[in-house]
Parts: structure tokens; sequence; C-alpha cells
């Protein structure tokens, strides 16, 4: 918590005034006393009690405007408020494209699928005069920031899984980069991954920048699955016209002994 005027706070020296008025100018009775006068000494006895009680009321809500008022011209700032209601909010969703989410989920989805329902539902979030920005992961063109969220949508809707790698510090440190140029008070940054560990960088993903919000949206679903494990790809010169042999290694996690594999090249699929 931060002060934008704190000269003012000199002004906290007089909150104790009103008590120290109020014990400078107490009265102090003196006994006086009377024959058949009990009733009488009970009644004032009540009353007293009754004074007692609204003079120490009176006394709070008068230290309480002082302070109000010092605390007032000093205006207060809150550091690290997680949001500021009415605020705008500016978005950046990253989505992993990588092969691994091409793989079906038990619900019978692909995890791929998923990641852009996960995606909709957080651009359904966003109110009007909100921004929203796409990065992929694997580095295909995504969009900037951008208030015209149907644009994003038309996006993932033609969106597909890709067969390059992804990194998960790049991707984040470009949103970061844009949504660093924002004057939004709310700032998000949702990373929506299975996250493999091949994909995983060594040391914890970033999250430095304590004035944007990370969300981290793991896909999660069955180990199983059919992966292409090596890849030799010779350095000799090639010939045109002349076959090509790439050897290469398929692993199979499935329970299922037998599965089907497809290769492409040069968008020609081979079984």
């Amino acid at each position: 918590m931060e002060f934008a005027n704190s000269l003012f706070l000199w002004g906290l020296l007089a909150v104790p005034i009103p008590i120290l008025l109020h014990l400078f100018f107490k009265r102090r009775k003196t006994k006086v006393d009377f024959s058949t006068l009990q009733f009488f000494k009970e009644r004032r006895r009540f009353l007293a009690h009754r004074r007692r009680l609204r003079e120490i009321l009176l006394l709070l809500i008068r230290t309480l405007i002082i302070l109000c008022i010092v605390l007032a011209l000093a205006r207060i700032l809150l550091q690290n408020v997680p949001y500021q209601i009415g605020g705008k909010t500016d978005v950046v969703i990253i989505i992993d494209d990588s092969l691994s989410m091409g793989r079906k989920l038990p619900s019978g989805k692909r995890a791929f699928d998923l990641a852009l329902e996960k995606a909709g539902e957080i651009l359904a979030t966003l109110k009007e005069g909100d921004a929203a920005a796409l990065i992929f992961l694997t580095g295909k063109d995504g969009i900037d920031l951008t208030r015209k969220k149907e644009l994003i949508q038309q996006i993932l809707d033609k969106s597909s899984v890709s067969g390059a790698a992804g990194s998960f510090a790049a991707s984040i440190k470009q949103a970061e980069s844009w949504v660093g140029r924002s004057q939004s008070p709310n700032r998000e940054i949702y990373l929506i991954s299975d996250f493999q560990s091949n994909q995983m960088p060594d040391k914890k993903l970033p999250d430095t920048d304590k004035n944007i919000h990370y969300f981290y949206l793991p896909i999660s679903g069955t180990d199983e699955n059919v992966y292409v494990e090596k890849v030799e790809l010779s350095t000799k010169p090639k010939i045109v016209n002349q076959a090509l042999f790439v050897p290469y290694s398929i692993s199979n996690d499935m329970s299922a002994r037998d599965c089907s594999s497809t290769r492409s090249f040069n968008s020609t699929s081979y079984c």
C-alpha cells in the first residue's frame, strides 16, 4: 500500500487531538451529600452511565473523521490488487497446436478441439471494450490485441494441429510484450496445452510480471499414445527422381496391440 501525497500523513498527528481535549476538559465532580436523596442518587447514576456512553461514541466519531480526512488527502494506492472492478480487460490466449494435441481424449474429442472450446469460453466472458489476442504455440500466425472478437473466433474455427514443435517460453514472452503495451488495468494470459514433458522448459514457466495474471489450463486425458520416437535423416547428397530412404521408429503406448499410422510427405499421405 502506497500514498500519492505522503506529505499529508503528517496530519495523523492530529488524530489524538479529540482524545486529548476530552481528557483535558473532563469535569471533575465534587461529591456533596444530602439527606433523603437516595432515589435521586440512583437516577443520577443511571443518567451518568448513558452520558458516558454517548461521550465515548462522539469521541470515536470525531477521531475517525480526522483519520478519514487525512487518508483521503494522502490518496491511498493499493498495489497488487487482483482486479479493478469495472475496468477493461486485455487477454492473450496461447493455444498449443503441436502434434500431441491431436490425440483423442476419453470423451472422444481431440485435445485440440477441447482447447478451442476453452478459448471460445474465454472470449465469451469478455465484455464490450475488452480486447483479446491469439498466439499459437508452434508459431503460426495469430492476431494481436483487438476488440473484434469475431476475428479471433474465425481464426480458431480455421485452425488445425501443426507438425511443428512449440516453445512455451517464447509464446509467453510474446504475449507479455503484447499486453505490456496495454493501458487496461486488467491484463491476463491464458496458456491452453497438454503440457507434454518434452516441451516443458528446464526451469519454471515464466511468471515474472506482477501486473499480469497468468492462467495455465491443462488439457488432460489418457497417457495412451502412438508417436514417432526417432527419425534418422541422412546428410548424403540427394538425387532427383530417386527414392529416398528415411528410417524411423514408432512407439505404441496404447493398450491395443494393433494400431494404424499415417505418414505425410509433401501433402501426400502413406499408410
